[in-house]
C-alpha cells in the first residue's frame, strides 16, 4: 500500500506541473523543459506523462532507465 501512494504522488505532481506549465513559454521551439526530482526513498521505474486534455496516460518516458532515489530526470517536452 505504502508503494502505491508513493505512485500516486508521483502521478499527481506531474498532472500540477503539467497543468500549470501553460501553452507560452516564451520560446521559439513551443517546448518546455520538465525536470523530475525524486525525493522519494523509493526507486522510480516507470514515468507516463499524458496531457491533461488526454484520457488515458502516455508512454512511459523513463523506459529502461530507473530514477533512483535522490536522482534528476530531465526531458523536453
Amino acid at each position: 500500500m505504502k508503494k502505491y501512494g508513493v505512485w500516486l504522488l508521483v502521478a499527481v505532481l506531474l498532472v500540477l506541473t503539467l497543468g500549470c506549465l501553460g501553452s507560452d513559454n516564451g520560446g521559439s521551439s513551443g517546448q518546455v523543459q520538465l525536470q523530475v526530482v525524486n525525493r522519494s526513498s523509493q526507486d522510480v521505474c516507470w514515468l507516463y506523462i499524458s496531457p491533461v486534455t488526454d484520457d488515458y496516460w502516455g508512454d512511459d518516458w523513463l523506459g529502461t532507465e530507473i530514477l533512483s532515489a535522490g536522482e534528476t530526470w530531465s526531458t523536453s517536452v
